[in-house]
């Protein structure tokens, strides 16, 4: 599940996006998936001109990779979330057990979060949750007075960033604590990715996680 929310967009300093980065990580794990077997299919969290969600079925041929790095290609993130109603709509499409690997900055309400992923979990999907961030954004070491624009809404606020940096850093610390927690309390796997971490690093993390958990269960 890509999310394609103008969030996703975000880059100040480096040189990918966090919707560059996640369609990297998710191309390597569709790759290793299809390599062992396994359908694979993708689902972008925005509304199209007549409400529906774009879909691309499952499939396990190894074409159908290409056919998924294409649609990633073509896409644009731009405008507000709708990454719950997407995934309420993804528990109910997928009739047998999946895992479902979400990629997204997670800027949507924690409550409408929360209840998606329980849905999720209902249905007996496995879900992994890739929360894709910038560094910029948890440090917020802007030392002048700046414009912040509102990437999904369109809105602007000039302010001083000394003036309201601790108390940002603390709604954020508390804001990425509580969607670790959403995540873990449906035993849903839970990686900050921030878009400078090395793409080998994330996906042998993941894997790894991924074999302890097999083990254990």
């Amino acid at each position: 599940v890509m999310d394609l929310s103008g969030s996703m967009n975000y880059h100040p300093e480096q040189v990918e996006t966090k919707y560059m980065r996640a369609c990297r990580l998710a191309a390597n794990l569709a790759y290793i998936a299809i390599r062992q077997g396994d359908a694979v299919g993708l689902s972008f969290a925005r509304q199209t001109k007549d409400g529906a969600t774009l879909h691309i079925p499952a499939s396990r041929r190894p074409a159908h990779l290409n056919v998924l790095i294409s649609q990633m290609d073509t896409h644009y993130p731009k405008g507000e979330t709708v990454l719950p109603d997407t995934l309420h709509e993804l528990a109910e499409r997928v009739g047998r057990r999946a895992l479902v690997l979400i990629f997204s900055d997670l800027f949507t309400d924690t409550a409408e979060l929360k209840n998606a992923l329980r849905h999720l979990h209902f249905r007996k999907h496995d879900v992994a949750v890739f929360h894709l961030v910038d560094q910029q954004e948890i440090d917020f070491d802007f030392d002048r007075p700046i414009r912040f624009v509102d990437m999904e809404g369109g809105g602007s606020l000039i302010t001083e960033p000394d003036l309201i940096a601790d108390e940002y850093r603390e709604i954020v610390a508390n804001y990425l604590e509580e969607t670790r927690r959403i995540c873990t309390d449906i035993n849903a796997d839970y990686r900050l990715v921030r878009t400078g971490d090395s793409l080998e690093d994330v996906l042998t993390g993941f894997l790894m996680g991924r074999q302890k958990k097999k083990t254990a269960g």
